[in-house]
């Protein structure tokens, strides 16, 4: 049964942290490093959904990327790419009082090599659950 994230008395934030968390146990599970994102003020006009977040250049192992996401490193902000890929979506998406999220399916930092590996069981399960 999918649990409704967006209850009637609970704030936007209250909401995005439990399906935060969820994901988190779920990347977890799955023997994966939950990865978070940026948290978004509020509802967005846009979401924009990636595949799976990748360990390499952030973090050579599953050790290292625990501890920097314990330092408080967020996923989709530190790499040129990344500022592209905002800069594309602001520039040829958005107007100018519009918002937008960028997540990722998944939430659990993988080895490219190792991404296709139930990639279909991965995501049918947490379109299913969410």
């Amino acid at each position: 049964m999918k649990e409704n994230f967006c209850q009637p008395n609970t704030t936007f934030r209250t909401s995005y942290r439990t399906l935060e968390e969820q994901m988190r146990i779920q990347a977890e599970a799955d023997g994966n490093v939950f990865l978070p994102n940026p948290e978004p003020e509020g509802p967005v006009d846009y979401i924009l959904i990636c595949m799976e977040p990748s360990l390499g250049r952030w973090a050579r192992n599953a050790e290292e990327a625990r501890l920097r996401v314990k330092e408080g490193f967020k996923n989709f902000v530190a790499s040129v790419e990344v500022s592209i890929l905002h800069f594309c979506i602001r520039h040829y998406l958005c107007a100018p009082a519009q918002r937008y999220h960028i997540t990722d399916l998944s939430k659990g930092a993988m080895l490219v090599k190792n991404a296709p590996n139930e990639r279909n069981q991965r995501y049918e399960g947490l379109l299913n659950r969410y």
